[in-house]
């Protein structure tokens, strides 16, 4: 029995103590938590940059209140300010953690003020350059601190290439960086003439080089002088002849070379004899002046016209005390040259160009001096052809066999085909319609005369006259048309009346008599007026028909209405 009171004893002191101890830690911790207020701190700081740990506020919350503890309550995590990067930082009260974060930055660029006087602007190639005159600066809190060039770093120069280049120049301090640039020249201390041909083609045809391509420049020790045509000489370059053309430059004493490729040439001249005689009377000048001499660089390029007194052009000369034909030879830059024939004769040359079996001939009669030619009778009006006449070019009309011959000419048989000659008679037809109307009324303008529809009568016969008009009619036929034609004109502007004669015809057809004297009187003054509108028209508005349409309007509807 004492035994088991015993064990019962000891039981109930454990559950006291494991109560009180489970009390205990209630009110400490359980339920609580810490909250890390970093509103007023700087979470980025940069590189080397101290962190602020005073700036954090660490609470401790619990369930019915929030308590503030101090920096020396809590733990701190390290903030490494030396790594780049995001950390977490940890925060601890006995036995709860938060956390926080804080990033490191690099430090920004600092600007590094260079004096301008003590760098150097131009270096040689090659050749190490002493830094040690390069003074420099920085601002640090509102101050300025000097700087030695032991202090700085030079980085970028490449002394083994000519050019322009940048130098960098940097000052470190701490994890700080401080820079600047500067640009020097660096050059082979060489003074030599420098030609730039990258401008220009390869090759060349003839005449196609072009020096304003080439940039000639004159270099001293990293200067350039860029030279103008004229300020340089050269050696000539033969561009009419292919192949490859070493070309020297010159400026004072210096000198310097290219090649040239001249492809072989497809230059080449021609005559333009439209306006030239080539056949002149024994003893007579040979005129010349009226030649065109067109120089072409190449195939299918624009020629050029060569002046006559070009000093690079050459015309053999013709002896025009004999007769005979000569060859004249016309030469350019002594490369390009070109021939025609000049006939020396004893009379004058009319030249007559005619189509015989579908082919254009020519046949040439000598006719005295002052003498008049005759012209060919076997040129005539062919079943297909209609022989108009002779003509000189561009001329539209015909040769006057009457004229008296004093020079070489050409002339040229002018024919019609069926479809042109119809055309012509068409205009022809025309051509009477309005003869018949002048010859009528004395005016030329057919709307000052007739009405619309009257005019479009006569008209309309030529239409009716072209239907008959066809090719398979011979030339015979097709004149007896026309002749058909004016007499059936003939008659028609007998039968066919002007507009007064119509408005004449109408008053006619009235029964005036009918009216009584008052309206008599109106109808007169409608006529008169109606006459005097068309005696005074001058083809404005209104139209003959107008009037003549109102006339019989207001006559019909007020007086016979």
């Amino acid at each position: 029995m004492r035994g088991l009171f015993k064990k019962v004893f000891v039981t109930l002191l454990c559950l006291l103590a494991f109560s009180a101890c489970f009390a205990g830690c209630s009110l400490f911790g359980f339920g609580s938590s810490l909250w890390v207020d970093t509103s007023s701190a700087k979470l980025t700081i940069e590189q080397g940059e101290e962190f602020d740990y005073s700036s954090v506020k660490v609470y401790l919350e619990k369930i019915t209140e929030r308590v503030l503890l101090t920096n020396d309550q809590v733990t701190f995590g390290t903030v490494d300010n030396t790594v780049i990067g995001s950390q977490r930082i940890s925060v601890e009260y006995e036995s709860l953690k938060a956390f926080f974060t804080v990033t490191v930055t690099k430090p920004a660029t600092g600007e590094l003020l260079l004096d301008r006087e003590t760098l150097p602007t131009k270096l040689v190639v090659g050749r190490e350059y002493d830094f040690s005159a390069v003074t420099a600066s920085i601002v640090k809190d509102g101050s300025t601190v000097e700087l030695q060039y032991t202090q700085l770093t030079f980085t970028g120069l490449d002394n083994t290439m000519e050019g322009e280049q940048t130098v960098t120049v940097t000052y470190t301090e701490g994890y700080k960086e401080y820079v600047a640039t500067f640009n020097v020249k660096v050059y082979f201390e060489v003074r030599e003439l420098r030609v730039d041909l990258s401008a220009i083609k390869a090759t060349y045809q003839y005449f196609e080089f072009d020096w304003s391509k080439v940039s000639v420049v004159f270099y001293d020790c990293g200067d350039q002088t860029h030279l103008q045509y004229g300020q340089y000489t050269h050696t000539p370059i033969d561009v009419m002849e292919a192949g490859e053309k070493v070309v020297t430059v010159y400026y004072g004493e210096y000198e310097t070379s290219f090649t040239v490729n001249v492809l072989a040439s497809t230059a080449y001249i021609e005559l333009d004899l439209t306006n030239v005689d080539t056949i002149v009377l024994l003893n007579e000048p040979l005129d010349l002046s009226a030649i065109k001499i067109i120089f072409y660089i190449a195939t299918g390029e624009e020629g050029v016209e060569i002046p006559l007194t070009d000093e690079q052009l050459t015309i053999t000369l013709v002896d025009t005390s004999k007769l005979g034909t000569t060859t004249v030879t016309v030469t350019y830059m002594g490369r390009f040259s070109a021939t025609f024939d000049v006939r020396v004769a004893d009379k004058y040359i009319v030249t007559f160009h005619y189509l015989l079996d579908g082919q254009t001939v020519s046949t040439e009669v000598g006719v005295e001096k002052n003498a008049f030619a005759t012209p060919l009778s076997s040129v005539a009006t062919t079943d297909e052809l209609y022989f108009v006449g002779w003509f000189e070019a561009g001329s539209d009309t015909p040769f006057d066999f009457a004229t008296p011959i004093n020079d070489n000419i050409n002339l040229h048989a002018k024919y019609l085909t069926k479809a042109q000659y119809i055309d012509g008679l068409k205009t022809q037809m025309k051509d009477l319609i309005d003869q018949a109307v002048l010859q009528k009324t004395g005016k030329a303008d057919y709307r000052l005369t007739y009405l619309e529809e009257d005019y479009d009568k006569l008209l309309a016969m030529i239409d009716n006259y072209a239907k008959y008009m066809t090719e398979n009619k011979s030339w015979a036929q097709l004149d007896a048309l026309l002749a058909d034609f004016s007499a059936d004109l003939t008659i028609r502007m007998s039968s066919i009346k002007t507009a007064i004669e119509r408005v004449e015809e109408y008053r006619q057809s009235l029964n005036v008599d009918s009216l009584s004297e008052e309206n008599k009187k109106e109808v007169q003054k409608l006529f008169d007026s109606a006459l005097e509108q068309m005696r005074e028209y001058d083809g404005g508005a209104p139209t003959l028909d107008y009037i003549f349409y109102l006339l019989k309007l207001s006559v019909d509807f007020y007086f016979f209405g």
